[in-house]
């Protein structure tokens, strides 16, 4: 009979971790109270499978499964029944209410007052119930499986902690924790009308004008992916307290990114177009042909942009006397075209894209709980490695982007990158106390 009986609660508990993972010991809690004929309030925040591991057994062990969801204006004979006039007959006839049942989930059982979880109390301790005078025999397996609303625990008197639960709690155990985020940007390159029409009357109006300005914005990044891993090192089964401190509260976590690059726009120093300004921003022009399909050398931080692939404006001969000429050009113009420093350059805002981001970071934790002090204090050892590739991780060369100056004189340093969007390979060790 012991190993029949054996061999069944191990079927139980195998099935249920086939649907309910990382619960072992709420699982064999439960099991016991339904040996010993008992009930359990299961305790735990939401999410952890409280519901799901009730009604999994109830299906398990072929039950019936009730479930009663306790509200404040929850009424007792909700829950038991009650005798209702059938008009035809000229009897009262009993329509049974959801206790009638072998395993019985009482959720969030206190929200409802003491007057509605007292219709529990006979059911639980004689397996009947008494609906006006009259008993009424319950189920020889009957078992009520509570939980709470850890949220609003203090909302009535709680009766039920003074009965005949057994108290149990679910902690998921987080083994593994895998997260991934993909995220695509989407940039708005219009521009508040307020603000518009507030700058525009505070400086020049062509400098403002959405026609020649529109793009993305200077910090879109298309492209974001983020692969996040957690591990927590079960604790293990050992009563030795040295060892069994030693070994426990180690939690390990992966965090890797990769991005593209920020855009950005070569421009011209100081005011070649007469704006009256200390420097416009006024992008060149584009070349096109071989060599010049992109604009950026990727992995060369000296010279970034390719400087070669761009060029002062140009305006065809015949528009030579409303051009203003570059003083520092050094070349004519190719074509029979002429420079003109008053007019834009064909080359749109923020064209260019800077060098992308790859990064993997790594920690390593050890959570000593101190419980005397109270059940949240933890003094945490923490060692971190940043950037464990050592990737250089180059930042957009926002500090040198000027291809020319205003007379029209090209600047050697285009395109050279000073900055670096992390930092080098890193290990920090710390201490963390958290309560």
């Amino acid at each position: 009979m012991i190993e029949y009986a054996s061999s069944t609660i191990a079927h139980i508990r195998r099935e249920l971790s086939k649907i309910v993972v990382g619960q072992d010991e709420p699982i064999e809690q439960i099991l016991i109270a339904l040996l010993a004929e008992g009930h359990a309030l299961i305790e735990g925040v939401p999410g952890t499978a409280k519901t799901l591991t009730v009604k999994t057994l109830a299906r398990i062990i072929n039950a019936d499964f009730g479930r009663i969801q306790f509200t404040p204006d929850l009424m007792p004979s909700d829950i038991t029944g009650t005798n209702v006039f059938n008009v035809a007959t000229s009897t009262f006839n009993l329509r049974q209410g959801p206790i009638f049942t072998d395993i019985l989930l009482a959720d969030e059982i206190n929200r409802t007052p003491p007057k509605t979880q007292a219709a529990l109390l006979e059911a639980m301790e004689e397996r009947q119930v008494t609906i006006d005078g009259e008993g009424h025999i319950l189920s020889p397996i009957f078992t009520v499986l509570a939980t709470e609303n850890t949220i609003k625990r203090n909302a009535f008197t709680l009766l039920y902690e003074s009965t005949r639960f057994f108290s149990l709690f679910t902690n998921p155990t987080r083994l593994l924790i895998l997260k991934i985020m993909y995220r695509m940007a989407s940039t708005s390159t219009t521009p508040n009308p307020i603000t518009i029409l507030i700058i525009a009357l505070s400086f020049n109006q062509l400098f403002f004008d959405q026609r020649t300005t529109r793009g993305l914005s200077d910090f879109n990044v298309a492209h974001t992916f983020v692969l996040s891993v957690t591990w927590e090192v079960p604790s293990p089964k050992i009563e030795s307290a040295l060892p069994k401190m030693a070994l426990s509260g180690w939690q390990f976590v992966g965090l890797y990114k990769v991005s593209t690059g920020q855009p950005f726009t070569p421009i011209f120093g100081g005011d070649p177009r007469g704006m009256k300004l200390e420097e416009t921003g006024e992008p060149p022009s584009r070349l096109t042909g071989p060599g010049c399909e992109t604009l950026t050398n990727p992995g060369n931080p000296n010279h970034y942009i390719k400087s070669q692939c761009l060029t002062l404006p140009t305006a065809p001969s015949a528009f030579s006397a409303q051009c203003v000429p570059f003083n520092g050009a050094g070349a004519p113009a190719p074509g029979g075209s002429v420079y003109c420093a008053n007019l834009a350059g064909n080359l749109g805002r923020n064209t260019l894209v800077g060098p992308g981001l790859a990064k993997l970071d790594f920690s390593v934790f050890k959570n000593n709980y101190v419980k005397r002090i109270s059940e949240s204090f933890n003094v945490q050892f923490r060692t971190e490695f940043f950037n464990i590739l050592n990737r250089a991780n180059f930042a957009s060369p926002t500090d040198n982007l000027q291809a020319f100056d205003q007379s029209g004189q090209p600047i050697s340093s285009a395109g050279l990158i000073t900055s670096t969007q992390t930092t080098s390979r890193q290990i920090q060790v710390a201490l963390k106390v958290i309560w």
